[in-house]
């Protein structure tokens, strides 16, 4: 089995995902004690002649089926649940949608998909009832996965939908899961399968190579091979990360938008024609109000540390913060930012600091940063060296927009955003969590 491409996950991640904490608002959060009674019955992602290497999309639309399920039987509004009975989403008390429309629309190949492009297709296209495309016997894959069979009718009701149900997603780290599993269900991937020991399946150092839902922190995973609830090991290998979806909006009425827009179109129309007598008869005179005397002029503002700093960081941009190389081009990250610092406050850090783990001490002592989980201008962000992985650091220049050594051209340069510099460092080189310092004014 080899149905979840890690590398297509990896190359389509772009550095802005939201990250665990981001969505505040869940229209469908299952509690946790009945969470397993809302789930899906289980549909198996293969006919009599192949697999669909559909996990990925299967994964999130279990999620989803779990969430709407709830949320249908509990808090949605009735114009939104006649809806969905109507248009064929439930079965059997339980909201069900269709897989293919998201297999295909997300691009599965025979090597399976990233976590991240059915999560994609469904916030962009929506859902669709699981009867529209079905999986029949006999089916081949190609058969199966032709996009002829996604029509504009079927595209028509997953707009539908969207009009009525609004659905984001959010990334969470392998090492969030159990924090995160207690509060809703995740889509993660994992090695498929090793045997289970007295039912529960342990931990495998085999390839991440199926995507599933884990549902409960014990950890229940919803899959699409029998048995379609597996009990894994607490240590079990996930992927680096995985993802929470959530309902994040509900619109009882969509149509009654629409008329109250015909209704400022027309209003608009009548706005024109006040234009046109204006210009006919002339604007109604307007009465002047008193003249103020003038304010008295403020006094002149002082610029915080944060501010120096980033000022004396955007004038070295596109030069050369490093000139007396006391590392390599490609390593003198830590060289310019000190360099940079000190033409602000002379002394505040050695001239020959070059590496970030020794740059990353002298912050945590210097007088002159505070730690601190926000980023301003003129803050400093560091990933420090981690054993044989290289650091990086950087200074904030504007909002959320960060600055450093660019090894490639060896000049003081904005390459990172907060999220990218997360996604290089933190992800893909293996850092520990960067560290941000936010520059104080002392008084020496």
């Amino acid at each position: 089995m080899n149905t979840f491409d890690e590398f297509k996950e990896r190359d389509e991640l772009r550095g802005d995902e939201w990250l665990f904490g981001t969505v505040t608002t869940d229209l469908g959060l299952v509690p946790l004690e009945t969470r397993l009674s809302y789930a899906p019955r289980g549909v198996l992602q293969f006919n009599n002649v192949m697999d669909t290497s559909g996990c990925a999309s299967r994964a999130p639309l279990n999620i989803l089926e779990t969430k709407f399920t709830y949320f249908y039987q509990t808090t949605m509004h009735p114009n939104l649940k006649e809806w969905l009975e109507v248009q064929g989403y439930v079965e059997g008390g339980k909201v069900v949608f269709n897989d293919a429309f998201i297999e295909i629309l997300s691009g599965t190949t025979r090597h399976g998909n990233s976590l991240k492009a059915p999560l994609e297709a469904i916030r962009k296209n929506g859902l669709i009832p699981r009867s529209a495309i079905p999986l029949e016997a006999g089916m081949t894959w190609e058969q199966y996965m032709d996009p002829a069979r996604v029509t504009q009718e079927h595209r028509g009701q997953g707009a539908e939908f969207l009009r009525r149900f609004s659905i984001n997603y959010e990334q969470v780290l392998s090492s969030q899961f159990l924090v995160a599993l207690k509060d809703d269900l995740l889509d993660v991937a994992g090695h498929a399968w090793p045997n289970p020991v007295n039912g529960v399946y342990p931990r495998n150092e085999g390839s991440h190579n199926h995507a599933f839902a884990n549902a409960t922190p014990e950890i229940d995973a919803l899959d699409t091979y029998e048995p379609f609830v597996k009990r894994l090991a607490k240590d079990y290998s996930f992927f680096a990360w995985g993802y929470r979806i959530a309902i994040t909006g509900q619109n009882p009425m969509p149509n009654q938008q629409v008329a109250v827009f015909e209704t400022l179109k027309r209003f608009n129309m009548l706005h024109l024609f006040h234009r046109f007598l204006e210009l006919l008869l002339g604007p109604k005179p307007v009465p002047v109000a008193p003249v103020a005397p003038p304010a008295p002029p403020l006094p002149p503002k002082q610029e915080t540390a944060a501010e120096r700093l980033a000022e004396a960081a955007i004038a070295m941009l596109g030069r050369d913060a490093s000139p007396r190389n006391r590392a390599p081009q490609e390593l003198s990250c830590a060289e310019s930012v000190v360099n940079i610092t000190n033409g602000v406050w002379a002394n505040t850090f050695p001239d020959d600091v070059v590496d970030t783990y020794v740059l990353d001490q002298k912050l945590k002592k210097s007088p002159r940063f505070k730690p601190t989980l926000d980023l301003q201008p003129g803050y400093i962000v560091i990933y420090p060296r981690y054993g044989a992985k290289n650091g990086h650091v950087m200074i904030c220049t504007r909002p959320n927009v960060l600055a450093g050594n660019n090894s490639d051209t060896g000049l003081f340069e904005e390459t990172h955003t907060r999220e990218s510099a997360r996604a290089d460092f933190l992800i893909k080189r293996g850092l520990p969590a960067g560290r941000i310092y936010k520059p104080v004014d002392i008084t020496s």
